[in-house]
């Protein structure tokens, strides 16, 4: 049984390497979804390959440019989710658990603008803003929309969902 399984991942993984070929991802990138997703990896990154987003290294502008290369139409839902997820797992590397939504918003527009102009496209990120708002509600269980009713009642503040529940776990305790 241990060899068979071997012998079905390597031939899997061989398949695997063959279709990143073909859609141009690097040896790295490959190495990583493998990691984290094994004989799944194609299934996955075909459906949303924002999901590169989730691997540690990979940045929003490579899943947006390797998106576009494997999906000829790329859904703006799943962009947005993913581009709303990567700036908020960066600011954690820098300590902030959470970002205001305006300096969330400013975030999104910048990534977004560079990887359209990177695509080639004249798109006003303006379009992009009323997106950012339905993704977030759209995606409760992944994004915690918090208010902060007594210090500042006008600034809401966005957590990955897991790092809210993380914190309030903590403040109960």
């Amino acid at each position: 049984p241990a060899i068979k399984k071997e012998w079905d991942e390597k031939k899997y993984l061989r398949t695997f390497y063959e279709w990143l070929l073909k859609n141009n991802i690097s040896v790295g990138i490959a190495d990583k979804a493998f990691k984290m997703w094994k004989n799944k990896s194609i299934e996955i990154l075909t459906a949303n390959p924002y999901r590169l987003v989730e691997l540690r290294g990979i940045g929003f502008v490579t899943a947006d440019r390797l998106a576009h290369q494997i999906l000829s139409d790329v859904p703006q839902n799943f962009r947005m989710k993913a581009c709303i997820q990567f700036v908020l797992g960066d600011q954690l590397l820098e300590s902030n658990l959470c970002v205001t939504y305006p300096n969330l918003k400013k975030h999104i527009l910048v990534l977004l603008a560079e990887c359209d102009k990177n695509l080639g496209k004249d798109v006003s990120v303006d379009s992009y803003i009323p997106l950012v708002s339905s993704t977030l509600k759209e995606n409760l269980d992944v994004f915690a929309v918090i208010k902060d009713i007594e210090e500042q009642p006008s600034m809401i503040y966005i957590y990955l969902k897991k790092i809210w529940d993380q914190e309030q776990y903590i403040s109960n305790a």
